[in-house]
């Protein structure tokens, strides 16, 4: 009797040792639940793009401003650059500089100036072209334009200022093949992005408006335009 009695606290003690090993929140005979996934991890953010270092020659350094989208520092630093008054190229990019500005009447002076002292500066047409553009003579420009391309038809600028002045005059479908050329050829270019990114977003090509708008944000990520273009390509990457 006292042997059976043993065997069935044994028997119990067992059972209770078992059952208590058992996860909680299982029963006896069921699995146990799956491990938790781990934890997404937070995606760091992309590292600020850096702007190219300027050139040490000082009109290399005026062009690099400009081509910065710092306008207002690369216009002193081309009036300020020796003998500027008589440099057929200074005179071009100064206009050019105005032209940034909105201050098309001083642009278009300096364009003139710039062909005066060099008739076959391809620059110089494509200062005036965009001067007159700004001025909204789109025929005009497109004419000088003309001349250009005679002179030097596969030129960056001709392709360049002929796809500006075609945005400028909201012909995107005309604009974008033009400075996709210019892409092509001056893939350092941040302004030929931007506009050919513009164009694409004007007509409704997100991928591709959203390409050239990040390649103009790593070559130009202090110019003027970077903060709404940013909040751009927020907006299209949302949708």
């Amino acid at each position: 009797m006292g042997h059976r009695r043993w065997k069935t606290w044994v028997g119990s003690a067992v059972g209770i040792m078992l059952l208590s090993w058992i996860p909680a929140g299982c029963s006896a005979g069921a699995s146990a639940p799956p491990p938790m996934p781990p934890a997404p991890r937070a995606e760091s953010p992309p590292a600020p793009a850096i702007p190219p270092e300027l050139p040490e020659d000082p009109f290399q350094r005026a062009v690099a401003l400009y081509q910065q989208g710092k306008v207002g520092e690369a216009l002193q630093a081309f009036q300020s650059l020796e003998n500027a008054a008589g440099r057929a190229d200074v005179q071009a990019y100064i206009a050019l500089c105005y032209g940034r500005q909105g201050k098309w009447d001083e642009a278009l002076r300096a364009a003139d100036h710039a062909l005066h002292l060099d008739g076959n500066l391809i620059l110089g047409y494509a200062a005036k072209a965009y001067a007159l553009a700004g001025k909204g003579a789109f025929e005009d420009a497109l004419k000088v334009l003309q001349t250009a391309r005679e002179k030097a038809p596969e030129h960056v600028e001709v392709f360049y200022t002929t796809g500006l002045v075609r945005y400028l005059q909201k012909a995107y479908k005309d604009a974008a093949p033009a400075l996709k050329q210019a892409v092509d050829k001056d893939p350092q270019r941040a302004y030929a992005h931007y506009y050919l990114g513009m164009a694409y977003y004007n007509l409704n090509q997100k991928a591709m408006a959203i390409q050239y708008l990040e390649n103009f944000l790593r070559l130009a990520p202090e110019a003027p335009e970077a903060p709404q273009v940013r909040d751009l390509l927020q907006r299209l990457k949302r949708r």
